[in-house]
């Protein structure tokens, strides 16, 4: 608005003088040699000396401003929508022959429960149909190391039997990294919820699958595909809010990630975060739409997720190498035990340092009653350290162990491979979770099958479907209860200690429940709700007018498997190996 300083090129060139600022004003002057305003100039001295308002005293600008920026960030949208649309076309016609079915999954190559998830789901899925192709929409990054390189390692860790790489694909997406919480020091629940979409329209335009299954808590990554007509299925580990974290904000619960800080002590702050989560929850149960298949990895997520979601999620335990874990130890080996271990990745939610502080404690209380240091129970972790977060939970817990003045208490073993867990677990009596509301606990069963006695948190997947308390193992919730637990186990003059005839016989009873969560068992219950989701699927190309949510076609689909597996379960033989009955029953 205001006219810029013009270099003079005649003699006719003045200076103009208006509120109390000289002005540098170029060829602006009438035939007398005064000073004339550019036409813009004086339009604008014209209307602030009448007193009208300019357009930024009312803040038209700025509405309009706020409005182009929304009305640009809309046709982005529509126009990757648009993309998406024309690439699965494409796609689709130059490979109809091929099935594709994609697993959302970013970190495939960490060594955690969720990865072997996802790991023994390929391998099922190939099993199951032996003429698709797989593919991993992973991190940026992962294109560096080969194909190879990684599924060995994944095999080595867990266990799983071979993978077709002729049939795997590996799809590196750049927009992975906005997913990562690191990014979002504020809201972080829902601006991570909301980033997940920028990684689902690159994988609709790279890939364009059949089917597209989010196996990391990111329902808005299926978007994208499941408006290019793909099958979508969320196997939900964990769910992003729940009426627990509620509860536990309410209660100025210690010892939880959502209160930290002085969040823990302000009511105002407490009272905002609670409005907060509770509109969340809203948002994080519409997402739901756009998911064909829940699936849920244990009875307590399937509470949560069914409230939210509005659904009847179908329940598939995580697989557990169970096979690998019974044939450690015997009768013999189980007393020269003594030692507590921990297997778990090194997060701020595991609470390894209450397992520190609960360890310290049992220690000075046997070393009152007598008993020597080398016989003292030690506590040994065994986790993954994926980057310097990680390892600053590591440092945390060591430093604890400094300050509480027993710092041989803590042995640690990082990342180590399968064949040392197995061996540590071996050389274990005790094994101690503390995570608050863990959706399921596959360290828990892998410590039950090893013959360890489990002290595992009251709460979450341990509580629902592992652990009856006093029967295969305890559940504690305080470090008193803890300590108490630990106590009955190392101190043999207590009145309520078990002695060895008890233990044996609750580790017995331990190995029997965790059969109830061999691999095998995962394999045939996930395959049994995808093979419903791919019948819907073909119903809908039959009968392509019956719409996306067509609930007959659904309840056609859901009707056929179960009559079709009705009053078959799995034998024993059956978890020694997948059996090529149980396979033609499901391809049936």
């Amino acid at each position: 608005i205001c006219p810029a300083i013009v270099v003079p090129k005649r003699r006719s060139d003045c200076v103009f003088e208006m509120n109390d600022v000289e002005i540098e004003m170029g060829p602006y002057a009438d035939s007398f040699g005064r000073p004339k305003m550019p036409p813009m100039m004086a339009q604008w001295h014209q209307m602030r000396s009448r007193g009208m308002p300019s357009v930024f005293d009312n803040g038209y600008l700025m509405a309009a401003a706020a409005f182009g920026v929304v009305a640009v960030f809309v046709m982005l949208v529509l126009t990757a929508f648009v993309c998406c649309q024309c690439a699965g076309f494409v796609r689709r016609r130059r490979n109809k022959a091929k099935f594709t079915v994609a697993f959302f999954h970013p970190s495939c190559d960490d060594m955690g429960g969720g990865e072997q998830v996802l790991w023994r789901a390929i391998s099922s899925m190939q099993s199951l149909f032996p003429t698709c192709e797989i593919a991993i929409l992973c991190r940026k990054g992962l294109e560096s190391e080969s194909k190879e390189d990684v599924v060995g390692k994944v095999v080595q860790r867990f266990g799983l039997p071979s993978i077709d790489m002729k049939r795997l694909r590996l799809i590196p997406l750049t927009q992975s990294e906005r997913l990562d919480p690191a990014r979002y020091p504020r809201f972080t629940l829902v601006l991570q919820t909301l980033a997940g979409i920028l990684p689902g329209i690159e994988a609709a335009i790279k890939l364009s699958p059949n089917m597209i299954i989010d196996t990391v808590g990111s329902p808005l990554a299926l978007l994208p595909s499941w408006f290019q007509g793909a099958s979508t299925a969320a196997y939900v580990h964990y769910p992003i809010i729940s009426t627990d974290m509620l509860s536990a904000v309410k209660s100025r619960k210690q010892g939880t990630v959502h209160n930290k800080g002085a969040n823990s002590q302000s009511a105002f702050k407490i009272f905002i975060k609670i409005i907060y989560y509770r509109l969340f929850a809203v948002f994080y149960g519409r997402a739901a739409f756009f998911v064909d298949k829940a699936i849920v990895n244990s009875s307590w997520t399937k509470g949560h997720i069914d409230n939210l979601w509005q659904v009847n999620a179908d329940v598939v335990y995580p697989p557990v190498q169970v096979d690998d874990f019974l044939s450690i130890g015997g009768n013999d080996s189980f007393k020269q035990r003594r030692d507590v271990i921990c297997v778990g990745q090194f997060r701020p939610e595991k609470d390894q340092v209450m397992q520190v502080r609960v360890i310290v404690d049992v220690r000075n209380r046997l070393r009152s009653k007598g008993m020597d240091e080398d016989s003292l129970p030690r506590l040994v972790l065994v986790g993954g350290v994926r980057g310097s977060a990680d390892q600053a939970v590591l440092e945390e817990i060591l430093n604890t162990a400094k300050e509480l003045g027993d710092q041989d208490c803590v042995r640690t073993v990082v990342n180590a491979p399968f064949s040392k867990l197995r061996q540590e677990l071996g050389a274990c009596k005790v094994a101690i979770h503390t995570m608050w509301n863990e959706h399921f606990g596959i360290a828990v069963v892998e410590s039950m099958a090893a013959g360890c006695i489990v002290v595992a948190n009251k709460s979450g997947g341990p509580r629902a479907d592992i652990i009856d308390h006093g029967l295969n193992g305890f559940l504690a919730e305080t470090d008193a209860e803890y300590v108490e637990c630990l106590m009955r186990i190392f101190d043999g003059e207590s009145t309520d200690a078990l002695n060895t005839v008890q233990q044996r016989r609750m580790t017995s009873e331990a190995r029997k429940k965790s059969l109830k969560f061999a691999a095998p068992k995962f394999s045939l219950s996930l395959c049994t709700s995808l093979v419903a989701l791919v019948a819907v699927r073909v119903l809908r190309k039959r009968n392509p007018d019956g719409g996306h949510y067509d609930a007959s076609n659904i309840k056609k689909a859901a009707a056929a498997v179960e009559e079709r597996l009705q009053g078959w379960t799995l034998s024993d033989d059956d978890c020694e190996g997948e059996s090529d009955s149980a396979w033609t029953v499901i391809q049936n």
